[in-house]
């Protein structure tokens, strides 16, 4: 989407940069669908430039002189500003991802990917949205052929919908569907699928489509009262193994689609017990016929107990999706 369409005047947007060849090129890239006002070179000019100019967007570069770009954003914040903050640097760290998150950040954009990453960021951006570059963790994600795609989200409901649009389309396709939801989660998407117009139960007969609530299946791959990745396997191997086969008869592609990782930690499970079940999600499924989509809470990314495990639970991934806010 061009920033134009959700503006009636091409938004603002501060660029803090040490580097003169970078503004330079920031300059150049959004002068055609924004307002540059202000180019500037350290974190305390930043602060000058917000204050006078309080653009939509502010784009900083974390190592910069006088103030880095984590402390001119919190300065920015503190002073209760509505401006929008994107990181744009080299730092390729969870330490720094989870203190930009920690602050409020709406983006956070590896230099390498400046090109393929920074207009499409900022699109989603002004629309509430935030974005962070698939890239960006320690842990590389897998291989795109491992079509395994995690999605962080601040609103449940808006997971729900993106999961009946792709589950619906998976459907009308052929394709298996395979659900791994709470109970409430179960409900909205299957009253989305029902106002759809599909047939929920005529897919169920078929084998076309599968569903299983958190509420039931989590207390199985309990051991000792913590959840045990090798029982997760075991009650899930032979199910997957039926879905594929029917998959592979038919031609057809199984989508997967689970918020377990959310449950684990909304129940107050650590970030290693979640990182644990992403992986068995990774080893278990047929890679050639199979989908995987999850979803976690956004409010999970910060946390500075888990910046290591965030980054596992990120490389079992092969894409992070960018996400409503």
């Amino acid at each position: 989407m061009s920033p134009g369409l959700a503006f009636d005047r091409k938004p603002t947007v501060l660029l803090a940069d040490d580097h003169p060849a970078m503004l330079k090129t920031l300059t150049g890239m959004l002068t055609p669908h924004f307002e540059v006002v202000g180019a500037v070179s350290d974190g305390k000019a930043a602060l000058t430039a917000a204050a006078g100019t309080a653009p939509d967007i502010a784009i900083f570069d974390i190592a910069m002189p006088q103030l880095n770009g984590i402390q001119a954003a919190r300065e920015l914040k503190e002073k209760k500003s509505y401006t929008k903050i994107v990181f744009l640097t080299a730092q390729e760290d969870d330490d720094y991802i989870s203190a930009a998150l920690d602050l409020g950040a709406s983006g956070y954009i590896v230099k390498r990917r400046l090109h393929s990453d920074l207009l499409p960021a900022l699109n989603l951006i002004l629309t509430g949205k935030l974005f962070i570059s698939p890239h960006a963790f320690t842990e590389t994600p897998k291989s795109p052929k491992h079509r395994h795609a995690l999605e962080f989200y601040s609103d449940e409901g808006i997971f729900f919908r993106h999961v009946s649009e792709s589950a619906a389309t998976a459907l009308a396709d052929g394709e298996h569907v395979f659900m791994l939801l709470g109970n409430a989660g179960l409900y909205s998407v299957g009253k989305r699928l029902r106002a759809a117009g599909l047939d929920l139960p005529g897919a169920i007969a078929r084998g076309q489509y599968h569903s299983f609530t958190l509420e039931n299946v989590v207390p199985l791959f309990l051991q000792g009262g913590c959840p045990n990745p090798a029982r997760f396997e075991a009650f899930f191997h032979p199910l997957v193994n039926r879905v594929a086969a029917l998959a592979q008869a038919d031609g057809s592609r199984v989508s997967i689609f689970s918020n377990v990782t959310a449950a684990l930690l909304d129940q107050g499970w650590s970030h290693q017990v979640a990182a644990r079940v992403e992986e068995a999600w990774s080893d278990l499924v047929p890679r050639e016929f199979y989908t995987v989509h999850c979803g976690c809470p956004a409010m999970h990314l910060g946390s500075k107990e888990g910046r290591v495990t965030l980054s596992r639970i990120c490389g079992e991934h092969s894409n992070v999706i960018p996400i409503d806010r």
